[in-house]
């Protein structure tokens, strides 16, 4: 609760700043904008994650989880659905975990990353279930 009685969602803004520390450009407020974020190495765009349908997060259906890609500039650009049934994968978390390593849809996104050549974008998905990961790589095919 808010300190003036409202409940406000929590959203995140993303910030570009030049060499010289200059605001450069900023986002609309995004709902569900999860901790991963990274650059391109190409410079053109700021990728994330994003929740939707709960409390905080994004509009839209339960459990739906997507990558997101902003302009350098703040404009969105897209997205696409991370598909947890590909990966083996489930919604919930499991019975018996305890503290941290207990989430509500049973999986987080542990890290993004790219490759070198800015063609190639990895998803490191985290299990509750197990020790081991699930990397997810995508060939993307647009340009800005």
């Amino acid at each position: 609760m808010s300190p003036s009685g409202l409940d406000i969602p929590r959203r995140r803004i993303l910030r570009v700043y030049d060499r010289q520390a200059a605001l450069q450009s900023t986002s609309e407020p995004v709902a569900g904008l999860e901790h991963p974020v990274v650059w391109r190495p190409s410079g053109n765009l700021i990728v994330g994650t994003q929740r939707f349908g709960f409390e905080g997060g994004g509009a839209g259906k339960e459990g739906r989880h997507d990558v997101v890609f902003f302009e350098r500039n703040g404009l969105r650009h897209g997205e696409f659905g991370v598909r947890v049934g590909d990966s083996g994968l489930k919604f919930g978390a499991r019975d018996g975990l305890e503290g941290e390593k207990s989430r509500k849809w049973g999986y987080k996104v542990r890290e993004l990353c790219w490759s070198s050549d800015s063609n190639v974008l990895g998803v490191w998905i985290e299990r509750d279930d197990c020790d081991v990961g699930t990397i997810s790589v995508f060939l993307l095919f647009f340009h800005v």
